[in-house]
């Protein structure tokens, strides 16, 4: 048993330092594999420090390592927010649940070195609760995502990623309340066994081989004339067709799935031709582009300047006024509001 521990454990621990290596190499001016080198090295750190007796480290040693793993799940969430949300920045909800998740484990953390350091009522229920509270805002976020995504690569690693790391980190987590007392070797092989295919995984993924690396023989490029496919040119036109005579964006819960239905083509088609043809990432972005451009249009239309936004915002096909004002900010770089009051000034 211990040596079936050991051996998952620092082949984990390596791999995830090849990693955090890797993604600094490359992708150290990015935001998102800084996350995925924080996550890393924290993981890697928490398997260090949690080993059985027989593996632990000298005091000094094993105490760096325990205060250096307090943030890991705070940063899986950051990470995978970063990959799977759209212009992810961090914010005031970010911040709030890296600090209120680290600092109850790093209270945690000096209460098994200090024994006389209490732990208040319900802590181990608040911890327990945070963990779950992330992981669970993570997979709404990550899987609420999935049928909008038009990146193909990073829609179909979106349900591994919910698989892997957040199933994976709230088995262990809940494995260890239950077993620990009384299985305490079996709980740390368990961790160890579902982090160490997880670590695999990401390291054959982060080093994919392409074949010009050994025979120095480039794939050959052709420059194209268009983005689009001259296979997809009729689609193209039909969707053109489609979004700005027959103003199917106006239509509430429109769907890409919907909207291939209403094409008469695969679904797998339109995403790529939106895309890689049309240029978005996100079929939200491809809505919301038509349904600004009509609102924009009927706000510079006097008839409507008593009209509410809410209303405007409604009839071109949004549910409520929350998702509109966050995309015309976006796409505009003012509210709603602003524009129509820089409208009006105009006018007078």
């Amino acid at each position: 048993m211990l040596l079936l521990d050991a051996f998952f454990r620092y082949s984990s621990v390596s791999l995830l330092l090849l990693i955090a290596l890797l993604v600094l190499r490359d992708g150290k001016a990015q935001t998102t594999p800084r996350y995925a080198a924080l996550v890393a090295l924290t993981v890697a750190a928490l398997l260090i420090s949690l080993t059985p007796p027989e593996l632990k480290l000298p005091a000094p040693y094993f105490m760096i390592f325990h205060f250096i793993d307090a943030p890991s799940i705070a940063f899986i969430w950051w990470l995978g927010l970063s990959m799977f949300q759209e212009d992810f920045k961090l914010g005031v909800k970010e911040w709030l649940g890296f600090s209120v998740y680290t600092g109850l484990m790093l209270y945690y953390r000096l209460a098994e070195m200090f024994v006389d350091l209490p732990f208040p009522p319900g802590f181990d229920l608040a911890a327990d609760t945070v963990i779950f509270g992330l992981m669970a805002h993570l997979f709404i976020v990550t899987i609420a995502g999935h049928a909008s995504d038009l990146i193909e690569p990073r829609r179909r690693l979106r349900l591994f990623f919910v698989i892997g790391l957040v199933v994976g980190a709230s088995l262990i987590v809940a494995v260890e309340n239950f077993f620990f007392e009384s299985h305490p070797s079996l709980v740390a092989l368990f961790r160890v066994v579902i982090i160490f295919p997880l670590t695999v995984w990401a390291v054959l993924w982060l080093t994919a081989f392409r074949p010009e690396k050994l025979t120095f023989r480039h794939r050959k490029t052709s420059p194209e004339s268009s983005k689009i496919d001259p296979r997809d040119k009729t689609l193209a036109k039909n969707l053109l067709l489609e979004m700005e005579e027959k103003n199917s964006f106006l239509q509430r819960n429109l769907t890409i799935s919907l909207l291939a239905k209403s094409l008469q083509t695969p679904e797998h088609r339109l995403r790529v031709l939106i895309n890689r043809g049309l240029g978005y990432r996100n079929f939200n972005d491809f809505l919301n582009h038509y349904r600004i451009a009509a609102i924009k249009k009927a706000l510079n239309n006097s008839e409507n300047s008593r009209v509410p936004i809410l209303s405007l915002a409604l009839d071109a096909g949004y549910n409520s006024l929350a998702p509109f004002n966050r995309a015309f900010l976006k796409g505009e770089g003012m509210t709603p509001s602003q524009y129509r009051a820089q409208l009006a000034a105009k006018a007078d």
